[in-house]
């Protein structure tokens, strides 16, 4: 397989973690794939060591950039993005792990497909902890229920999937635009919207990520979807308000209305006959922005 794969960490102050992260991808059996690390504004030293630890035919593989302070998740992610050049791009954050096979089964699936843009595969939790400077796993199990594909209606309702199970071509970022660098949080679901807009999305029937959590941890070690779940509301209300603000200003059907749609589907207690309505709008609504997006 000819295709080479950009990896994307961001990582602030969690060596601990971004240790595992590299090694998992030091342990892939895909070996022709670039290690783009973003510093975020975190003690460069901790990092380096890390960096330099590495055997000599992975470290070569490895490209770090020090962000003096830190620009945020989204903007990261760009930079590690725009500083790379690989064919096909995937975000491991420093808390993630992946299977061994995961590179080598997603680059496999769009080197068969070159037509297809993405790939995703389904995805296992692992809760944990930090002890010390260890990190111990007490709890695994994959994420249910288990993906069989990927529908922008369904994905307007909630993110399908995780940010380290995604695996898209480089040429679809550049269609699709940047990560938004305006949200403190949501910027991977949000891409993923505007991605689904305009591409379609295989799925691997296997959970070949692994998304860790620390329920019990605090300061750098938590994770930020359960440390601001407040602000994740708050944004994600934003986003809706701002879809359909755009629908209406223009006199279009497109995501603000869908958006409507599904959440007042999944809010409202509805009988078979709403329940109807409310699927057949659905599929409406996806045919239209399906042909809107191909017709541009």
């Amino acid at each position: 397989m000819k295709l080479n794969v950009d990896v994307i960490t961001k990582t602030k102050n969690r060596p601990i973690l971004l240790k595992r992260a590299i090694q998992s991808v030091a342990n892939q059996s895909f070996e022709n794939w670039t290690h783009i690390i973003i510093n975020d504004g975190g003690d460069p030293a901790p990092v380096e060591a890390i960096v330099r630890e590495l055997a000599p035919n992975f470290r070569s593989k490895t490209k770090l950039i020090h962000n003096q302070v830190s620009s945020g998740m989204e903007a990261a992610s760009n930079l590690g993005i725009r500083n790379g050049t690989g064919a096909l791009v995937v975000l491991l954050d420093d808390d993630d792990t992946w299977h061994p096979n995961f590179l080598s089964t997603c680059v496999e699936t769009l080197a068969k497909a070159p037509q297809l843009k993405g790939v995703v595969t389904r995805t296992s939790r692992v809760e944990e902890r930090i002890v010390g400077n260890k990190i111990v796993e007490f709890k695994k199990f994959e994420v249910l229920p288990p993906l069989k594909s990927v529908s922008l209606s369904e994905l307007v309702s909630k993110n399908l999937f995780t940010t380290n199970a995604f695996v898209y071509r480089r040429t679809a970022w550049e269609v699709v635009g940047p990560y938004r660098e305006d949200l403190p949080v949501l910027g991977d679901w949000e891409f993923n919207i505007r991605f689904l807009s305009h591409f379609d999305v295989e799925v691997v029937k296997l959970p070949l990520a692994f998304y860790h959590t620390r329920p019990a941890d605090s300061g750098p070690a938590s994770n930020s979807v359960i440390a601001q779940i407040d602000v994740f509301e708050k944004v994600r209300a934003s986003l809706f308000n701002e879809y359909l603000r755009n629908d209406l200003a223009c006199g279009t059907i497109g995501i603000g209305v869908l958006a409507a749609i599904c959440q007042s589907a999944s809010s409202a207690s509805v009988n078979a006959k709403q329940r109807g309505f409310f699927e057949r709008a659905v599929s409406y609504i996806t045919r239209r922005l399906s042909h809107l997006s191909k017709n541009g």
